[in-house]
């Protein structure tokens, strides 16, 4: 069986290719940006550059929380609304499984849906118009992370390049791509109005119309991706909406949509290590002082806008905002076949329409704009004779939820070192217990892939899929079977 190091071979192919072909290859990093633990590099700040303070407050205050209490599991076909509305403040985990949402899927205050794993748990959003999943201007302090959300309120997918030949590099304009059909797929999969929320670890995939809009502030999207909408003509459809203030955007993948925009009064966001296959766009009335730092940007050859762009005069749309910065990044148009806006340590920025400009502006001492750091926090010891596990429940009935009716006990309940206990021994060392294996059945092939190519580069192109790429179930896909030598 080939696994993991099919990796380091993709790697070595990548740069026999060239680099032209290593951006169409390469997926956004993971970031562990916007953790808890991260503050301002005070040693960094430059006097030139006053919102570097505020840049590096960006996302949720203090991090994204790392919340291990568990107030409820559910499976397949349960009402994840209904528990929402009564946990209170912790975590609903999902089992592995289909969800179907048929209503707008509202948050609340300090809830976190968390599925058991990414690959594993999908919401299939039935709703064909309107908000599927909404944080309301009064919610803070909640999260969705480990899940698929797919739009599949109709049964044709939406038409995309990818379904045509020549891809990034010599792909034709296809115009039945970017048309709308309103209201047949008048629907955001995802809406944040409030404050301190976060999007972690989540797919988000076939939106009808926004996949993302971002209307609060300080929130963060994190290791996430967004694959294609069906409303991609004009009048503001099919965008990754960045409005408000001070949010971030780290470690995310940004793909077959409209525009990656950042408009109507956005101010101090931080978009910093994705990697995004459409344009940057300061659509319409941004604040200015927002940076765009150390991303992977493509144009497509089919995409009518370059790397970076504005809205139009013409179109009644405000020319771009005082101080947006955009530096270090690593900019491809596969139209014109050329790098763009990746001088190292080149600071362009907007004096108007159309595209930034180059500037003669000062890097920081640190060589990031986005200045933080993480502080050291020793992990204390566990107590002797106990696997390192802590604070995993609080009743023997929160473990048989987890573990069954094989759990007995819960030990050392109401403490950081609580375990729940099968008999003698801890039932498990791991909160969530581990995945289970993939919905469709799969043989155990674990981290295979993270794309279509490196399957292409191991079994030729018999191969036509990296199923569950960038997961640790993911598989080369011949057709309908699993790959094999």
């Amino acid at each position: 069986m080939i696994v993991k190091n099919i990796k380091k071979s993709v790697i070595a192919l990548i740069i026999g290719m060239g680099a032209n072909t290593a951006l169409a290859l390469e997926n956004a990093p993971i970031s562990e940006l916007g953790g808890p633990g991260f503050s301002g590099n005070e040693s960094c700040y430059h006097p030139n550059y006053p919102e570097m303070s505020i840049w590096a407050e960006a996302g949720v205050k203090g991090g994204v929380p790392e919340i291990t209490e568990i107030k409820t599991v559910l499976n397949p076909g349960d009402n994840i609304q209904n528990a929402i509305n009564s946990a209170g403040k912790g975590v609903i985990l999902l089992r592995n499984g289909v969800y179907t949402l048929h209503d707008t899927l509202n948050m609340r205050d300090g809830v976190v849906v968390r599925g058991v794993s990414k690959s594993g748990v999908k919401i299939s959003v039935k709703k064909q118009r309107g908000t599927s999943l909404l944080f309301s201007n009064n919610v803070s302090k909640a999260g969705l992370e480990n899940v698929r959300i797919v739009y599949e309120a109709l049964s044709n997918p939406p038409e995309e390049h990818r379904n045509y030949r020549g891809g990034y590099v010599d792909g034709r304009y296809c115009s039945e791509c970017f048309q709308n059909d309103k209201p047949n797929y008048d629907a955001t999969l995802i809406r944040i109005d409030g404050d301190n929320n976060w999007i972690d670890n989540v797919e988000i995939i076939n939106s009808g119309s926004d996949p993302v809009d971002i209307y609060g502030n300080n929130n963060t999207i994190r290791n996430s991706l967004v694959d294609s909408v069906y409303n991609k003509g004009g009048g503001g459809e099919g965008y990754f909406d960045l409005r408000g203030t001070n949010n971030l955007i780290t470690g995310s993948t940004v793909r077959l949509i409209r525009h990656f925009s950042i408009q109507q009064r956005a101010k101090y966001n931080v978009v910093v290590k994705n990697r995004i296959e459409v344009d940057v766009n300061f659509h319409n009335k941004d604040d200015g002082y927002n940076l765009v730092e150390n991303n992977t940007i493509i144009r497509p050859s089919w995409h009518s806008w370059g790397v970076f762009a504005t809205g139009g005069a013409r179109y009644g749309h405000t020319a771009p905002g005082p101080r947006n910065i955009m530096v270090n990044n690593s900019g491809y148009d596969y139209r014109e076949n050329r790098a763009e806006f990746s001088d190292k340590d080149v600071v362009y920025t907007y004096k108007g329409y159309g595209v930034p400009d180059a500037t003669n502006w000062p890097m920081p001492s640190c060589g990031e704009f986005y200045a933080v750091t993480k502080q050291s926090v020793p992990t204390p010891p566990p107590i002797t004779g106990e696997p390192d596990i802590f604070d995993q429940c609080d009743t023997t009935s929160q473990c048989k939820s987890i573990f069954g009716n094989k759990a007995t006990d819960c030990k050392n309940s109401g403490t950081n070192s609580s375990v729940c206990m099968c008999g003698t021994s801890a039932c498990d060392s791991d909160v969530p217990p581990p995945p289970a294996p993939p919905i469709t059945g799969e043989p155990g092939t674990f981290d295979q892939c993270d794309t279509t190519s490196q399957c292409k580069t191991i079994f030729g192109n018999k191969a036509t899929d990296c199923k569950n790429s960038r997961s640790n179930n993911s598989i080369c896909m011949c057709g309908t079977s699993a790959c094999s030598n």
